[in-house]
């Protein structure tokens, strides 16, 4: 669930050239191989221009609505369906991590030309999306994941900072609880003390 190895390639390159000399050097002898292609403009146009012919039914609409938004995989293997989504639903969780690291560190205009620049700040791009990766997984564990997404736990971490008065130690700004209850859960903070449990005493006598 992180990523292992990673190189750039010329932009004039083929897809099935890159994958064939990335798999050969990196040795890789095992795994599945997800590949996403959209729609041509052409086919597009094409698609759509059947609705501007005056030949428009309201009854054809609603039956092509059940099969709006389905994506349709297509495999070579003998595989379950379910491993098939996985590794798609995985394939565009890279593709998100990354999108957001090249914003995040303005790494979508490189402006460089240099081989050495370009493989520098990629490297830089490939440990921020590592250590997503590993913060992902960390913050799945203890079940953060299941009431919000990963934006909105960084958000609230940004929050969460320390300043250093004269003569005293760093100490945490305040923060609303449910940041406290995020940096407790992540251990960043410790957790309260339980009260200690009272021993039962007497019942109390019936007047």
């Amino acid at each position: 669930m992180e990523p292992v190895c990673s190189k750039c390639f010329p932009g004039n390159m083929l897809d099935v050239t890159s994958y064939e000399a990335f798999i050969a050097e990196n040795g890789i002898t095992k795994g599945l191989i997800v590949a996403d292609k959209g729609f041509q403009p052409n086919a597009a146009e094409g698609h759509f221009s059947k609705k501007t012919d005056g030949t428009y039914n309201l009854e054809d609409l609603k039956n092509k609505q059940k099969t709006f938004g389905t994506i349709v995989l297509e495999c070579d293997l003998d595989i379950k369906p379910e491993t098939a989504y996985k590794a798609y639903a995985e394939y565009w969780e890279i593709e998100i991590v990354m999108r957001y690291f090249k914003s995040a560190c303005s790494f979508d205009e490189t402006r460089v030309h240099n081989d050495y620049s370009v493989i520098g700040s990629e490297f830089c791009d490939f440990l921020s999306i590592l250590l997503t990766f590993r913060l992902l997984k960390c913050f799945d564990r203890v079940g953060l994941l299941n009431k919000m997404n990963y934006g909105k736990v960084m958000s609230l971490l940004k929050r969460a900072k320390k300043i250093k008065l004269q003569g005293q130690d760093w100490q945490l700004i305040r923060i609303s609880p449910a940041s406290e209850i995020l940096l407790q859960k992540l251990s960043l903070l410790p957790k309260p003390e339980e009260p200690e449990k009272r021993k039962p005493g007497r019942p109390k006598k019936s007047i």
